[in-house]
């Protein structure tokens, strides 16, 4: 948003409905471990959409690699670690958008370091006696509940994520979307 004041392509006061798209992704991308503040709606979702688009192309171009075996599937796991901050940094500001704490984000950012881990042991050869040790059938036993909490809370954070801004400031700043409460009735 600030380019386009820079530029007189967007007065000062102007602040659309939705975030136009390319926007958006500046908006995100300008702002990569920022875990203060707040993100619009629009913001999150338009970020979303680019790096689902994003991810299609990283899915193609690493399938056609394993395909000629040079790299074999490893491209789309780099992409997933990459953009992991990103996501957690956008998805906090868009949780203090609407007024709750960033750390609604915590258990979602404990499964994917865990997915990231699991692959790390998956991958590396472990002496005998290392995880092998492990009782196995407790652990798999535990993950039905495990996996159906984690979708229950994947729904309300889904919810969380489409809720309208908080008009007003909150105690994460002014909201983005509609400013001050005096912006909002005037």
């Amino acid at each position: 948003a600030v380019w386009r004041r820079r530029r007189g392509l967007m007065p000062y006061d102007h602040k659309p409905e939705v975030l136009p798209f390319m926007m958006a992704v500046e908006n995100v991308l300008t702002q990569l471990t920022d875990l203060r503040g707040r993100s619009r709606r629009s913001e999150y979702w338009w970020f979303a959409l680019f790096m689902f688009i994003v991810g299609i192309f990283v899915f193609i171009l690493d399938a056609q690699l394993t395909r000629l075996e040079f790299f074999g599937g490893w491209l789309l796991s780099i992409f997933g670690v990459a953009i992991f901050g990103l996501t957690l940094a956008v998805s906090v500001r868009r949780l203090h958008d609407i007024g709750r704490s960033g750390w609604w984000i915590a258990p979602w950012a404990a499964f994917q370091i865990l997915d990231i881990l699991a692959l790390i042991f998956y991958i590396l050869p472990f002496p005998v006696g290392g995880l092998g040790a492990l009782n196995m059938s407790v652990v798999m036993s535990s993950l039905p509940f495990v996996e159906i909490a984690y979708f229950i809370y994947l729904i309300v954070l889904f919810v969380f994520t489409v809720l309208d801004s908080q008009r007003g400031a909150n105690r994460y700043g002014l909201s983005p979307k509609y400013g001050s409460i005096e912006d909002t009735f005037a």
